[in-house]
């Protein structure tokens, strides 16, 4: 058996080469120019890049709330609406629930306002998943948008390190919930960027108590 997995990887090492180099190619964001990337995704998921909001809200132009969601997606730069690749606007009845969300324990399937998909291993890789309900009457869905928007700028590098630091925090005091919770409540355009207000709530949610944070909603 060992002289076959040998001699299988002799014969397809120029294969498993190519693989390889795609792959750092694709993950060492800092080093990487876009456009190869791109190239790099549509042949691995088979998903084009997304670079407007129109593009990332397409099929939804008649959705009552379309040009507030519009509105919300013009305001995060191109790199980060590049990450993006699948988005959806649904109901409790058809929300495709995912084997993990970071939601407390036990939550009902009906109370799930949306919900933002990421690979804490793989930061850099660019098929990210974003869904948002709108029919919620008390979380309006442009709320809805801007919360799952807020953990998507804020988990776009170092999620891994992110992710276990909010580990065995309470789901109400985990830094990531409090810094989607502000930018879902306060984020304004006009007045910042959104990268600017996610890394100034960043540092905000890592000076206050877990029990600090839990008070914020």
């Amino acid at each position: 058996m060992r002289g076959e997995i040998l001699d299988h990887l002799r014969r397809n090492k120029e294969k498993y080469a190519l693989g390889a180099a795609a792959a750092g190619l694709y993950y060492s964001d800092d080093i990487t120019p876009d456009p190869v990337k791109n190239v790099i995704r549509r042949v691995v998921t088979g998903r084009e890049t997304i670079n407007t909001p129109e593009e990332l809200l397409k099929g939804y132009e008649r959705h009552p709330k379309y040009e507030e969601l519009r509105k919300i997606a013009r305001s995060i730069e191109k790199r980060d609406l590049n990450r993006l690749t699948k988005f959806g606007i649904h109901n409790k009845d058809n929300l495709p629930i995912p084997p993990y969300l970071n939601v407390p324990p036990g939550t009902a399937r009906h109370q799930i306002a949306g919900y933002y998909l990421h690979k804490p291993f793989f930061s850099n890789f660019r098929d990210r998943e974003l869904r948002i309900r709108d029919d919620l009457p008390n979380f309006p869905v442009e709320k809805a948008f801007k919360h799952e928007l807020g953990h998507h700028l804020d988990t776009e590098k170092d999620t891994f390190s992110k992710t276990m630091d909010d580990w065995n925090r309470p789901y109400e005091a985990q830094k990531r919930e409090y810094i989607a919770r502000k930018f879902a409540n306060e984020f304004d355009p006009s007045k910042e960027s959104a990268r600017n207000f996610i890394k100034r709530v960043r540092k905000e949610a890592d000076r206050l108590s877990s029990f600090e944070r839990s008070l914020y909603w």
